[in-house]
């Protein structure tokens, strides 16, 4: 079977939608429709825009002759600043290392385990941060699995979960 003679204006219609580039380089956008301050100018062309406008507006004055010919000199009195050797402070409270020291406990969680870091919300709604083996940290709600086991309860420095079949209580490290 021969090939159509108007393959290329077939393909070219299939592309564009059934239009070809020559229709739709015929085809123009309407014109945008005037807007509102377009209308009311050409019906007052001379009228300021409000009562408010002003044609023209006046020049303003020149600077005064002798201003920019005199230098301007401000002068001060010296003033006296008496000589003290500056004073030094050493804090009454303990360094940072012996905060740091009394700030940390040692051992509060083995991180070979589960630990439970924090707990937050309303007594309603509450929720739970814990700290897995992995390293990693999950937040948890009542339902939620961890550690093998299903969460039963959040209490207000608790978290209750069971896995098979024992209940198992995780506490927030106290000091």
């Amino acid at each position: 079977q021969p090939r159509p003679g108007d393959l290329a204006e077939q393909s070219e219609r299939a592309r564009l939608g059934g239009v070809t580039r020559e229709e739709l380089a015929a085809i123009r956008p309407r014109a945008r429709p005037q807007s509102a301050q377009e209308a009311q100018s050409e019906e007052t062309p001379d009228a300021p825009p409000s009562a408010l406008a002003v044609a023209s507006s006046m020049m303003p004055m020149h600077r005064p002759d002798g201003l920019a010919a005199q230098p301007l000199v401000v002068e001060t009195a010296p003033t006296r600043v008496a000589a003290v050797a500056p004073r030094v402070v050493t804090p009454s409270v303990p360094s940072s290392n012996s905060v740091a020291r009394q700030a940390t406990l040692n051992n509060a969680i083995n991180l070979n385990r589960v630990n439970l870091i924090g707990v937050y919300g309303t007594p309603a709604d509450r929720r739970a941060l814990v700290r897995l083996p992995s390293g990693r940290y999950r937040k948890v709600q009542v339902g939620d699995r961890v550690d093998g086991g299903r969460v039963l309860a959040i209490g207000e420095s608790e978290l209750r979960y069971q896995k098979n079949g024992k209940n198992l209580t995780l506490t927030i490290p106290s000091g």
